[in-house]
């Protein structure tokens, strides 16, 4: 018996809502499944059907049975129209085919 974890090089949520701030530039948020994130290396942010909305640094996070609780710093800010940040949403794409 074992446990399926997906590594993640994205933060996908499903909407802005899907965060909340705790303190500073400290946010939250849970996702579905069990996953695992790099530490301390910025990944992008992707928001389901939006796109990509920054850079952010993983602090830590807790894998659950069902769920896994991420904390968070944005390290840099997109407008979904930046180039980079259609450039990291099309390669979320690609990869979620």
């Amino acid at each position: 018996m074992g446990v399926n974890y997906t590594i993640n090089w994205f933060l996908v949520l499903d909407s802005r809502e899907s965060y909340k701030k705790i303190d500073g530039n400290v946010w939250y948020a849970n996702n579905y499944g069990q996953r695992i994130y790099p530490i301390s290396y910025e990944i992008p942010l992707i928001i389901k059907d939006q796109g990509c909305i920054g850079l952010v640094r993983i602090l830590n996070f807790k894998v659950n049975e069902s769920t896994t609780a991420i904390e968070f710093e944005f390290e840099r800010n997109f407008d979904c129209e930046n180039e980079i940040a259609r450039h990291y949403y099309e390669l979320y794409l690609i990869k979620k085919k």
